[in-house]
This record gives C-alpha cells, sequence and structure tokens, in this order.
C-alpha cells in the first residue's frame, strides 16, 4: 500500500510540476514534456523502491528522521538514474534538462513530507475498525515490560495490545498487572485465549524454559490463523535500529546492509560504469593517447613506455 501511495502521490506531483513550469515559470510547453515516458519511469522507479520502503525507522526520535532522509535520497537517485537513462535512450532533445533538474530537486523534499506522513496515514487506514490488530505478547512479565512503551505508541495505528501470555505459572508471573499488561492465561491455553479475544497477532516476546513451548505455541498460532511476530531483543542494547542478514540459511544482525547485495543496486551500478566508461574508452580514450604521444615525442624523444 505504501509503495502504490507513493507512485501515486509522485506521478500527481509530477502532473502538479509540469502544470507550474508551463504555466507559471514559463520555462518551456507541454510538447517538451513526454507524459508516457515519464509515466513509465516513475512506475518503474517506484518499483525499484519498495525494499527502500521497508528501511523506514519508527520509533519517534532523531533515528525516524535520518531513516526518511535516507531513503528519500534512496528514492531519488533511482528516480534520476532511471530517467535520465530513459532520455539518453531516447534521444529526445525535445526535453528540458531545466525541467528535469528542478523536478528532482522538488522531489526531495516531497518524497521527504511523503515519507514522514504517508507510513502513519497508511497504517491508520490498514487497522481500523474491524482491521484493528489485536496482539497477545507471549513471554516473561520482565519482558513485557520492555514493550510498554512501544504497546502505548501501536495504539495510535490502530494495534491493541490484548494482554499477555505467560510461559508458566511461578514466582516470576504473580502479579498481573506489573508489566502493565493484563494476562490472558499461559500457553497451554494459548489456543482459548486466541479464540476468546479474537487475536490477530502473537507476538514470542521470550525464548526461556527451552524450546518445546515455542514449537508449541508456533503450531497453535498458525493453526488458528493468527499470524506470528518474533520480538528482537537485541535491539535494546544499541542506539540504531538493526538489519537481518541471512547466510546458508542463518539469521543474523547487522548495522548495515551491503547495497551490492542488491540485484537491483548491482544492476544500477553495473549500467552506469558501462555508461560512463563507454564514452571515455570511444571517444575520450584515443584523443588522450594521441595527445600524450604527441606530448613525449616533444618533450622526452624515445619509448613511450620504460623497460628495465
Amino acid at each position: 500500500m505504501m509503495g502504490i501511495s507513493t507512485y501515486i502521490g509522485l506521478t500527481l506531483f509530477f502532473l502538479y510540476w509540469s502544470f507550474m513550469s508551463v504555466e507559471v515559470f514559463d520555462i518551456l510547453g507541454y510538447d517538451q514534456i513526454n507524459f508516457p515516458l515519464f509515466y513509465l519511469v516513475l512506475l518503474i522507479a517506484s518499483a525499484g523502491n519498495f525494499k527502500a520502503l521497508e528501511r523506514l525507522d519508527f520509533t519517534p526520535t532523531a533515528r525516524r528522521w535520518l531513516s526518511i532522509v535516507a531513503v528519500t535520497n534512496r528514492e531519488l537517485v533511482m528516480v534520476g538514474v532511471i530517467m535520465f537513462g530513459a532520455i539518453f535512450a531516447t534521444n529526445d532533445d525535445a526535453i528540458s534538462r531545466l525541467f528535469i533538474g528542478s523536478f528532482l530537486a522538488a522531489s526531495w523534499f516531497f518524497l521527504l513530507i511523503l515519507n514522514r506522513y504517508l507510513p502513519d496515514f497508511c497504517l491508520r487506514r490498514s487497522f481500523n475498525g474491524d482491521n484493528k490488530a489485536r496482539l497477545a505478547l507471549v513471554g516473561r512479565r520482565k519482558v513485557a515490560t520492555r514493550m510498554k512503551s512501544w504497546a502505548k505508541r501501536a495504539e495510535t495505528y490502530g494495534v491493541h495490545v490484548e494482554g499477555l501470555v505467560r510461559i508458566q505459572s511461578g514466582s516470576d508471573d504473580t502479579t498481573d498487572d506489573d508489566a502493565g499488561f493484563k494476562v490472558l492465561g499461559t500457553v497451554e491455553n494459548l489456543k482459548e485465549v486466541i479464540r476468546e479475544h479474537r487475536i490477530t497477532h502473537v507476538v514470542l516476546i521470550d525464548n526461556r524454559h527451552g524450546e518445546e513451548w515455542i514449537k508449541y505455541a508456533v503450531d497453535v498460532t498458525l493453526s488458528q490463523g493468527a499470524r506470528l511476530w518474533i520480538f528482537d531483543a537485541w535491539s535494546y542494547f544499541f542506539d540504531r535500529p538493526l538489519l537481518a542478514d541471512t547466510h546458508d540459511g542463518q539469521t543474523y544482525f547487522t548495522f548495515h546492509n551491503e547495497p551490492l547485495e542488491d540485484p537491483v543496486n548491482r544492476t544500477m551500478k553495473r549500467i552506469l560504469d558501462i555508461a560512463i566508461a563507454l564514452p571515455v574508452v570511444l571517444f575520450l580514450l584515443p584523443i588522450l593517447c594521441i595527445f600524450v604521444k604527441i606530448k613525449q615525442r616533444k618533450e622526452a624523444p624515445g619509448p613511450l613506455f620504460f623497460r628495465q
């Protein structure tokens, strides 16, 4: 939904900027705007940016703005590369470079605002009324306490934590309201909890006391048609978001993604390398070779390459 909304918003902004450029700024005419070509460019760029939107951080701190700026920069580079690539491929001299440059500059601010407020809007529209997400936390009170502030913020987006499902009865779980969540029961009666409270999401927040109860909780959750989320406890030890990386079936967390691991990025880099290197090799390198040879013959007669 976020990706489609971004494409629609960027397309509408392109139409608005086209109108402003022609009717207000008077820097070109409508005949200099190849609308079908630009619609296609924006569609391809938006599709290529779907993964970038996953990097948005919803933490209400400076980290969120940093992620918004990073995603906006990535989106703009994708749009710019594909747009200039399409212009180069079609060899359309009627297209105004001033219009393209001004559109890209204005798009950065538009995408920045879009990436800040559109996710909140999409979440509110997706999780309201009957679509409201009802969560059950499964684990110890001690771990659930870490999620109190998140649960409060999530209410804004239609995500409601119904309560806590304890691993087992014991001294760690004697007081029902210490964690700020209503105790719904234990893992043994998770099936009844899901049905009674109409749970849509089960969140595993703990892995204490072996793996039998975890397997049971997963099986029950999937059999009841609820969605399973696994809480990342490591994120509380660091002041930056963790990114999942998978190698040979094992999942690891890291601070940075390697951009060239993405096939789309690798393809874009290869296209850019060829687009820059090919004209240099064909047109600039022969001239430079001749120039170097002439200068060498005038200033230092003898072979061009020294051999021992």
